[in-house]
């Protein structure tokens, strides 16, 4: 009897970091190469991450060019904690959800 072949675990953090590969390129692929935001004390193009339209521990996160936006670091923690500011730049950004 042969032996089950074991499956291995995924962390979140692979999952994410094979999913933030496959965004840099989208973004880049789409010419997105600073903050879209653009709030008071906007950053430009100078610590940039992957803002998520829900939280990550959110079960309606996923990790899409229409969840996500590109955003620098001042930009994204104005959003972070205001669920009306970041559904509000969302929608203009990407639509509603």
């Amino acid at each position: 009897v042969p032996k089950p072949i074991k499956q291995k675990k995924v962390s979140k953090v692979q999952v994410w970091a094979i999913a933030r590969d496959k965004l840099k390129q989208e973004y880049a692929e789409k010419g997105i190469m600073t903050c879209e935001m653009r709030l008071e004390g906007c950053l430009n193009n100078n610590f940039l991450g992957f803002a998520h339209r829900y939280k990550r521990n959110d079960s309606r996160c996923e990790h899409t060019f229409q969840r996500t936006v590109l955003a620098c670091v001042s930009c994204h923690e104005k959003t972070e904690y205001n669920r009306e500011l970041n559904e509000k730049v969302f929608t203009i950004l990407r639509g509603q959800a």
